[in-house]
């Protein structure tokens, strides 16, 4: 179970990290 959780907030940080890397470079852009 403690895999499962772990993997989740893995997960989870990981689309956090790609959404703002995303966004961040959209910001730059001006777009």
């Amino acid at each position: 179970m403690k895999q499962t959780i772990y993997l989740v907030s893995e997960l989870g940080i990981k689309t956090t990290h790609i959404y703002y890397l995303y966004r961040g470079q959209n910001g730059l852009v001006g777009v």
